[in-house]
């Protein structure tokens, strides 16, 4: 039996970001907020392979491998002010409000960034 590849799909920001505006307009900030980080980390398995993030890791300990992992290295700096402020929002009890959702735009434009700017191999000590 020949096994199937997979399509690889290219995460197309503009149209989450889109999904991001009308969950926004329809009044549920807390919700575009909480699919900027899904969209954070199918940003994650497209650029450094599925092993990065498994849905049982909270978001502390996803930034920890980010930061310790010998393949990712991500700045501290960049990655715990947003895991940070998405828990306060998410977690915390923090009013989702537009302000805070275009905090979290800014936020994952600096990881975006930082993630599509480095060319390093995909993750293979994720286990």
């Amino acid at each position: 039996m020949v096994k199937k590849k997979k399509a690889t799909v290219s995460l197309d920001l503009n149209e989450r970001m889109r999904r991001v505006k009308i969950l926004h307009q329809t009044n549920r900030t807390k919700e575009a907020i909480a699919y900027i980080f899904l969209t954070f980390t199918d940003l994650l398995k497209e650029k450094y392979g599925p092993k990065v993030w498994k849905p049982s890791l909270t978001m502390q300990e996803l930034a920890i491998r980010l930061v310790k992992a010998r393949q990712v290295r991500m700045d501290p700096e960049k990655i715990y002010p947003f895991i940070t402020h998405l828990e306060r929002v998410l977690y915390g009890g923090e009013p989702a409000t537009a302000a805070k959702l275009e905090e979290t735009k800014q936020y994952f434009q600096n990881i975006y960034n930082v993630i599509k700017s480095s060319d390093k191999a995909p993750i293979s000590e994720l286990e």
